[in-house]
């Protein structure tokens, strides 16, 4: 059931196994996995919600501010992001990761991030529009921003 410790800790048991504990910094959540996953579930039950969505919200004091780890259960996506569900890091569920771009080191101008990747297949000519390739498969690039590496 519970202990309830005097100026102490707070635990909580399901079948005499502990699940949840209070500490002086930290809270605890225990989870036995036998093969499946083990943790905290965060359900939305409420009934007169137009959306499926959860939220686990991470607050600093006084709610100054907040991160997030929401699932969008309409875009199929999880979102990871800082005093906001816009602007996030979303991976879908098809394992597209999208996002407002990179920023490296304490460079914040978006001039400067990392928002641009693409790869693909080509079929090379010459101006005499003579094909040099004609298998697709042989020439390929990848675009990082402004740099673009070919093979062929």
């Amino acid at each position: 059931m519970g202990r309830f410790l005097v100026d102490g800790a707070v635990e909580l048991y399901y079948d005499n196994s502990k699940k949840f504990e209070t500490g002086t910094n930290y809270n605890f959540v225990y989870a036995v996995s036998n093969g499946n996953p083990a943790g905290l579930k965060i359900r939305n039950v409420d009934a007169n919600s137009n959306y499926s969505h959860a939220e686990l919200r991470l607050e600093s004091k006084n709610a100054a501010s907040y991160g997030t780890i929401f699932n969008d259960h309409q875009n199929g996506c999880v979102r990871i992001g800082h005093n906001t569900t816009g602007n996030t890091l979303e991976i879908f569920s098809d394992g597209v990761i999208r996002m407002q771009g990179i920023k490296f080191g304490s460079d914040i101008s978006d001039n400067n991030k990392l928002d641009d990747y693409e790869e693909g297949t080509f079929t090379a000519t010459c101006a005499n529009s003579v094909t040099l390739h004609a298998s697709q498969d042989l020439c390929m690039y990848t675009k990082i921003g402004r740099q673009v590496t070919v093979k062929g």
